[in-house]
């Protein structure tokens, strides 16, 4: 079970030691879930910025996100993506936003 203590700088532990919220267990079962999804949109957005970067698309390579949704509608114009390509990027950029935005998170996979 996770705790919010084991991924806080020992600065910030300090600072929120007395608000009793550092060892409170984390309570998601699918929270392993949710960092694969989040950790693969991550990755898409920086894979598909490496490969259009490497075409010759200038404007990403200054683009300081990692939102995938510019990305891919990019790679898509200039086909380092075709249509069945861009709708995958575009399932893995869903899924990540649920996984970090939606509370009560239902299995994905």
């Amino acid at each position: 079970m996770e705790k919010l203590r084991t991924f806080l700088s020992r600065r910030h532990v300090v600072a929120l030691e007395r608000t009793g919220l550092l060892d409170r267990p984390v309570m998601d079962p699918l929270l392993e879930e949710r960092f694969q999804h989040i950790r693969l949109q991550i990755l898409s957005a920086l894979v598909l910025r490496q490969a259009l970067v490497e075409v010759g698309c200038e404007e990403v390579a200054q683009w300081n996100s990692i939102d995938l949704l510019p990305m891919i509608a990019r790679a898509a114009a200039i086909g380092v993506l075709d249509d069945k390509g861009a709708k995958i990027f575009r399932a893995l950029n869903q899924r990540g936003n649920i996984a970090k935005h939606e509370l009560v998170f239902q299995s994905l996979l």
